[in-house]
């Protein structure tokens, strides 16, 4: 998108977001030290209670490991509505954690980007089973893109930066 440049950082690559408005480097503009958590001491089934446990969850999810929403929809052509939940919450903290950051993981970055139009391709096939109804799919639909837009934009896209609705 406009305003982002890719970096090449050895191996791992991350996004640069170029700021029309100059942030300030506060407490909360330097790294911030983050608790290291292994996939063990999780329950993937469970759903995201702290910010700093989006990144294995997301990890998990964006890798299509066993149980992740996009591993059944992509394999099982089933839209699991516990696993999309904790994909999406993981999303918004994820992003409520970036808000104010000048660089994202390219791996969170390709990953928001990919759920958000693999899920709406895949499962508008004439040959996916939507068993949800049509207002739940395009409120799935829209939820991915305003995550995408938050994490990419950095600033919430709803209005008093509240939690957002389980869905």
């Amino acid at each position: 998108p406009p305003g982002w440049k890719a970096h090449s950082e050895g191996m791992r690559g991350s996004v640069q977001r170029e700021s029309m408005l100059s942030r300030p480097q506060g407490a909360s503009g330097g790294r911030r030290r983050q608790r290291r958590l292994s996939i063990d001491s999780l329950s993937f089934a469970g759903l995201v209670n702290r910010m700093d446990d989006y990144e294995p969850i997301l990890r998990r999810e964006f890798n299509a490991e066993d149980g992740s929403f996009l591993i059944q929809l992509r394999c099982k052509l089933t839209w699991d509505k516990a696993a999309f939940s904790r994909l999406i919450l993981a999303m918004e903290k994820c992003a409520v954690a970036h808000q104010g950051r000048n660089l994202i993981e390219r791996w969170i970055a390709e990953g928001f980007w990919y759920i958000e139009d693999f899920a709406k391709d895949w499962s508008t096939h004439p040959s996916f089973p939507r068993t949800h109804g049509e207002e739940y799919y395009e409120a799935a639909y829209d939820r991915l893109s305003d995550l995408s837009c938050w994490l990419f934009v950095g600033e919430s896209p709803y209005e008093g930066g509240k939690p957002l609705e389980p869905m």
